[in-house]
């Protein structure tokens, strides 16, 4: 079962993540007490990336009872749909994971790749660092958030790239403005291609992927 549920300790420091029946049990034992994050909607009711508050429900009944939004994951049950928590909170455990916790976060992302594009060996500054999904996040079959499917990556390419894989990107397509692009271009063939393949950090308490959902409450790992 995929763990896709984040754990924090009771300060909200990143310790774990868990399963969907693990959590559930820890939430109606108390152990853990899930977070309602909200969120600020567009006019058809989707939810905008960042969250704007969050409440800690401390009861499971009162959790059951929350309404399930349309962009919620959520679980059947015999008392109808239930909102499935992307955060969790302990009751009260305190400790903290003795090695650096790393999640493949931008940030991260941007580490591991030395702010160089993966695709062009161009050095990134504020205006250009992005981060591209080699194989698009809406083909992917799972989390696409992963340390082995994000690169850093100039900022006008991941335009252009799109949601496109690199089989579908042909480079005769592609007129860029920035100087160093056309540089970097005129010496390309056809295909779009990584200098080197992404992996996961060697050191540290290190997570296989995370959810947008997580990103808040990971600015301190």
């Amino acid at each position: 079962m995929k763990k896709e549920i984040l754990v924090l300790n009771k300060h909200y420091f990143p310790v774990g993540t868990c399963d969907e029946k693990k959590t559930f049990g820890n939430i109606f034992s108390e152990v853990v007490y899930p977070l309602d994050l909200n969120y600020d909607v567009d006019e058809d009711g989707n939810k905008t990336e960042d969250i704007s508050y969050f409440n800690v429900i401390k009861s499971a009944e009162e959790w059951l009872k929350l309404p399930v939004r349309s962009f919620d994951k959520k679980i059947k049950t015999t008392r109808g749909d239930v909102r499935v928590p992307s955060v969790v909170v302990c009751a009260s455990y305190e400790g903290i994971p003795h090695k650096r916790v790393m999640f493949p976060t931008k940030h991260n992302i941007f580490k591991r790749d030395n702010f160089t594009c993966a695709y062009t060996g161009i050095k990134l500054n504020v205006g250009t660092l992005t981060v591209d999904h080699i194989h698009p996040r809406s083909k992917y079959v799972g989390n696409p958030n992963t340390w082995e499917n994000q690169v850093a990556c100039h900022r006008e390419l991941n335009i252009w790239k799109g949601d496109k894989t690199l089989n579908e990107c042909d480079l005769k397509q592609f007129n860029p403005i920035d100087p160093d692009l056309k540089k970097w271009l005129s010496t390309q063939g056809k295909k779009l291609k990584l200098l080197k393949t992404p992996t996961k950090p060697k050191n540290g308490y290190v997570f296989v992927d995370f959810l947008e959902d997580w990103e808040i409450f990971l600015k301190s790992e």
